[in-house]
């Protein structure tokens, strides 16, 4: 959750603000442009994607000497050659304002640039222009720049150092760091490969407000929050469901160790209803639904044993349940967020796993529902 003051949550909490985006535009470290009026603003993350965030708006201008900001030359200030908007969530009472910086996302597209003209004195001028503008986190450049060669870590010392290294990403320290277990050759994808170095830690990357990565450990960390119905809340709707999607009960590894020979390594769910068979050995009632598992920093048959002993558990305290929830304007949440979500039949532990900030006061999250 992003951070913010007390007073905030309680207007974010009380309802009754006002809200708007504005951004920074920053080329090559260089801000160029300040308190750039957005509107018609999406934001979406996805915590399963590869590029987690991603931005859709339109900026309008009105110049005061007839020039355009439509790009038509690279180096041209919306030209999506670099640019990058630092964006800011604006929520107001009365005469006190709050700003929540809400992410850095870098401009791949202007789908449409309009410009307005008018007669004056016999000369067609510029009165404005509109631009819309879509652009990515800063994962985005990790995945448009492919290894040229198969290539090693230089070092096994640090995960966060060696992701700094292949990525080139600004790092901030958030999980313990821990050695590499090995050293494998990077193939083709940095993106991939940065996310398979992570795992190492039991993590995956995450972009912070500010526009560093972090790591987002796998397992649940403490909630930050509650989100509920009546006096005081903000949940607007939470349709509830199941789904088969994603869930097993049983986790498979296979693998090499240095020298080469075969790892393989099974955990299976043995009780319960998503048990995979019977005491007399037929299927249990879910059927044998298996995950299989692969990972060169996996080199011997503990660390295998280890690492599908955690999937099936996971499995088997998170239950299969996602919830599309609704609540009130909230520029706070993060993928990763554990919230108590409390509806009008329940008091659920769910953990965040997409974000969509709009142009409304809405914001929208899809959650996962865990034990607890």
């Amino acid at each position: 959750m992003r951070q913010a003051s007390g007073d905030l949550r309680q207007v974010l909490a009380g309802g009754g603000f006002l809200k708007w985006f504005t951004a920074d535009l920053y080329y090559a470290n260089e801000r160029r442009l300040r308190n750039v009026p957005l509107f018609d603003v999406q934001v979406d993350w996805d915590g399963d994607a590869s590029i987690q965030g991603s931005m859709r708006c339109k900026v309008a201008s009105t110049p005061d000497f007839s020039e355009s900001l439509s790009p038509r030359e690279i180096g041209d200030v919306f030209a999506p050659f670099g640019p990058e908007l630092a964006l800011v969530a604006h929520v107001s009472v009365g005469r006190v304002e709050y700003q929540v910086p809400v992410g850095w996302f870098r401009l791949v597209d202007v789908p449409s640039a309009v410009d307005e003209f008018t007669d004056f004195a016999g000369r067609q001028l510029i009165v404005s222009t509109v631009l819309e503008l879509e652009l990515k986190d800063r994962f985005y450049l990790v995945e448009q720049n492919p290894f040229d060669n198969p290539s090693a870590a230089q070092s096994l010392s640090s995960v966060y150092d060696e992701f700094a290294r292949i990525t080139g990403l600004p790092i901030t320290r958030t999980v313990p760091d821990g050695p590499i277990t090995r050293a494998v050759a990077y193939e083709d994808s940095r993106l991939d490969a940065a996310y398979e170095l992570v795992d190492v830690l039991d993590a995956v990357p995450h972009m912070l407000s500010d526009g560093t990565t972090t790591f987002r450990p796998n397992e649940w960390p403490a909630p930050v929050d509650t989100v509920r119905y009546g006096v005081g809340g903000t949940l607007l709707s939470a349709p509830t469901g199941m789904t088969s999607k994603g869930v097993y009960n049983r986790v498979v590894f296979n693998g090499e160790d240095d020298a080469g020979s075969p790892i393989y390594a099974v955990a299976e769910i043995l009780d319960g209803p998503l048990r995979v068979r019977e005491p007399d050995g037929s299927p249990g009632p879910a059927g044998v639904i298996t995950r299989r598992l692969a990972s060169d920093y996996v080199n011997t048959q503990e660390q295998a044993q280890a690492y599908v002993d955690r999937e099936v558990e996971r499995t088997a305290r998170i239950a299969s349940r996602e919830i599309e929830v609704t609540e009130t304007f909230n520029p706070l949440r993060e993928v990763g967020d554990v919230l108590w979500l409390e509806t009008q039949s329940e008091r659920l532990l769910v953990r965040v796993m997409k974000v969509t900030l709009g142009a409304d006061y809405e914001t929208k999250l899809t959650v996962v529902v865990g034990s607890g």
